[in-house]
């Protein structure tokens, strides 16, 4: 009997962004690489990351990229006007 269907971790990484005057990603502030089944669990992960990490300031958004580099998504954080 099955558990249901297998789940394959990828690798993604998670940029962090400060965002310029018109809210587009500025600045890179910092990059992790994490193992995530799909794009909605690394944006959790990378949620979760952005309010523990120690960064020089706090991050307007994040960028996620497979290991090729490919935007796959992206989010500005709410505290952005």
């Amino acid at each position: 009997m099955s558990a249901g269907p297998e789940r394959f971790a990828v690798e993604v990484r998670l940029e962090y962004y400060r965002a310029g005057a018109g809210g587009e990603p500025d600045t890179v502030i910092s990059k992790v690489t994490r193992q995530a089944g799909d794009v909605e669990e690394a944006a959790r992960i990378g949620r979760e990351l952005a309010a523990t990490l120690d960064l020089p300031h706090p991050p307007d958004g994040m960028t996620i990229r497979d290991a090729k580099g490919k935007s796959l998504w992206r989010q500005r954080f709410r505290h952005l006007p």
